[in-house]
C-alpha cells in the first residue's frame, strides 16, 4: 500500500498541482511595470517597475523550443542593505515562463527597460 501511494499517488498528485499553478499564471506587461499572478492553492501576486530593472535575459531551453516557447527573466536588486560596492544577497526579480513568441517580447521589454531605465536617470 505505501509502494502505491508512493509511486502512483504522490506523482499525479505533485503533476496535478503543478499543472494547475501553472494553468493559473498569469503576466500583464505595461510600458512602465509587470504585474505577475500565480498560483492554485496559494496565490503570489507581484509588480516590478521596469526602471528598476537590471538585465533582461532569454532562455529557450530544448523542450522549450520543441513546443516554440522560452522564458525571460528580469532581474532587479535584491532589497536589503547596500554593503560596499554590491547588494548583500542575491538579485531577485521575476521569471515569465514558456511564453510563445519569446524573442519578441524579449525584444519589447528590453527597449521598454532601456526606456525606463533612461527615464530615470535624466
Amino acid at each position: 500500500m505505501v509502494a502505491f501511494f508512493m509511486w502512483f499517488v504522490l506523482p499525479v498528485l505533485t503533476l496535478s498541482y503543478q499543472y494547475l499553478t501553472y494553468k493559473n499564471t498569469e503576466y500583464k506587461v505595461f510600458e512602465d511595470k509587470v504585474e505577475y499572478c500565480e498560483g492554485f492553492l496559494s496565490v503570489e501576486n507581484k509588480v516590478l517597475r521596469l526602471n528598476r530593472v537590471l538585465e533582461v535575459h532569454e532562455r529557450r531551453g530544448l523542450w522549450q523550443r520543441f513546443f516554440g516557447l522560452g522564458s525571460i527573466y528580469l532581474e532587479v536588486p535584491a532589497s536589503g542593505v547596500k554593503n560596499g560596492s554590491w547588494w548583500e544577497g542575491s538579485r531577485n526579480g521575476i521569471h515569465l515562463q514558456d511564453l510563445e513568441k519569446s524573442n519578441e517580447a524579449y525584444s519589447l521589454l528590453r527597449k521598454q527597460v532601456d526606456k525606463n531605465t533612461m527615464q530615470g536617470t535624466v
